[in-house]
């Protein structure tokens, strides 16, 4: 009951965040929070289909925060980090191809996905502290949400054979906690575009 709470109020926060992007034409941002929408209700509705929009899930995470970091902030040209985003899909539809049941599920895409955004945002901080790189104050704190988030859900993914698996009365407080984190995660990219106005 309280899971499905938070996963409603998470859904909550996606929708009210993309209708505030539509407004302000943040379409990058706006179609990111829709998708995302999308697979919440999608994996509370289609049966068994969980484990792959995960897989969909972490993979549009990694898509959104290489445009953001590539291309707004380092300024990388679009069809580079197009193509490099295509050759991101493998580890998404390797772990699809080769998943078998619940029992022997093992996230791996999430995994290098997760570690990806981490090395990105940690690369993104260095350039900033050494002096390359200009960032506003909301731009530091939308990277250090990223940085804390992805770290966490890295550990978290370490063991997600057990959590899918285990008894509901030991794990169901991990995923509570991770989707606490999430909706801050989501809170902090709409919160700083709220504010700013501007286009991610």
């Amino acid at each position: 009951m309280i899971m499905q709470i938070i996963s409603y109020a998470i859904m909550l926060i996606l929708f009210l965040g993309s209708i505030k992007q539509i407004k302000q034409q943040n379409w990058l941002v706006a179609s990111y929070i829709v998708i995302q929408l999308f697979f919440e209700v999608s994996s509370s509705f289609i049966p068994n289909s969980n484990l792959f929009i995960f897989s969909l899930s972490y993979y549009l995470h990694l898509v959104f925060l290489n445009f953001y970091f590539l291309v707004y902030l380092f300024h990388i040209k679009l069809k580079k980090i197009l193509l490099l985003n295509i050759f991101l899909l493998i580890p998404m539809l390797w772990n699809i191809y080769t998943y078998y049941d619940p029992t022997s599920y093992e996230s791996y895409d999430r995994l290098f996905y997760n570690l990806l955004i981490i090395l990105l945002a940690l690369y993104c901080l260095t350039k900033f502290y050494t002096q390359q790189l200009k960032l506003t104050a909301s731009q530091i704190r939308l990277t250090i949400t990223c940085l804390c988030f992805f770290s966490l859900d890295f550990v978290i993914a370490l063991s997600t054979n057990y959590l899918v698996n285990g008894p509901l009365n030991i794990v169901a407080g991990v995923w509570v906690f991770r989707a606490i984190c999430l909706g801050v995660f989501y809170y902090f990219i709409t919160q700083i575009t709220w504010k700013t106005g501007k286009k991610i």
